[in-house]
């Protein structure tokens, strides 16, 4: 079982609903997993996409660490730092690189 960690937010005052996204409440994908993997022996649980940026570095790593413990290393785990964008070059001076495109 896969679930996304992505927010669903309007693309701007055009957007539309024709992709039939919940209009009420998002499910936490951890969550969502934990109780998943509670409720099965062998289903594998994986986060499709995990955005870090929406998550605190140790409590995250926590979350992940007590889920993979308790489904028994069924957790796979996606995982992504921001939106998807791509560098034409070396990044600017002064500023960190990342070893990830």
């Amino acid at each position: 079982m896969s679930a996304s960690d992505r927010l669903p937010v309007p693309a701007g005052p055009h957007w539309g609903n024709d992709a039939g996204l919940p209009d009420g409440h998002v499910w936490d994908s951890l969550e969502l997993l934990t109780w998943a993997a509670a409720h099965t022996r062998r289903l594998r649980v994986a986060t499709g996409i995990l955005n870090t940026i929406f998550h605190q570095p140790v409590a995250l790593a926590r979350r992940l660490a007590t889920l993979d413990r308790l489904c028994q290393g069924r957790l796979d785990v996606g995982s992504a730092r921001s939106p998807a964008r791509r560098s034409s070059g070396p990044p600017a001076s002064g500023t960190a690189s990342s070893p990830w495109p």
